[in-house]
């Protein structure tokens, strides 16, 4: 039974890291739900990937001078601990990943303006404030170059709702 104890012990762990992020870090589900970019998924990749690593580059890692190519937060949230800690937290990030697309496919995705749903091949824009619609309710508004906050004179910006959401209206 010794198997069946340690997979025990490592459920165990995954739940108390997550409610360790949720209680001590207050990354809470509002929190985490602003993360549109996978970073939750990634961070907990980030994890996994450091726990195959060989011991002299996993203690170049614990010296926090680097991360992962694609941690997607400032080195200071980079604190890489022994290997099973690291796939501890790798697990729990991406239970957290997991729950912001449950409860994205829990929401009723709408246009805000228009009310009606919002489908995976709807040619969608985005508003400053708010937020994804279809870009033909959009048509005529002014539009404003994000990177300089300029009014621009070109077209509304447009892309399929599902290659920005995912095939599931996950919000991801």
């Amino acid at each position: 039974m010794t198997g069946l104890s340690n997979y025990s012990r490592a459920i165990d762990d995954v739940v108390s890291e997550r409610l360790r992020q949720i209680e001590v870090e207050g990354f809470t589900a509002e929190h985490d739900d602003r993360y549109l970019n996978w970073e939750l998924a990634r961070a907990g990749a980030c994890y996994a990937t450091v726990a195959t690593y060989k011991e002299k580059t996993r203690k170049d890692a614990a010296k926090r001078t680097f991360a992962p190519g694609t941690w997607p937060w400032h080195l200071d949230w980079w604190k890489p601990k022994d290997r099973r800690r690291d796939l501890v937290r790798a697990a729990a990030l991406i239970i957290a990943q997991i729950e912001v697309m449950d409860r994205a496919d829990q929401l009723d995705r709408k246009c805000p303006v228009c009310a009606e749903p919002m489908n995976d091949d709807d040619l969608c824009a985005t508003d400053i404030e708010l937020g994804i619609c279809h870009a033909a309710c959009l048509e005529g508004s002014p539009t404003v170059n994000l990177d300089t906050g300029e009014p621009s004179d070109g077209p509304i910006t447009s892309f399929r709702y599902d290659d920005v959401m995912g095939s599931e209206g996950s919000g991801q």
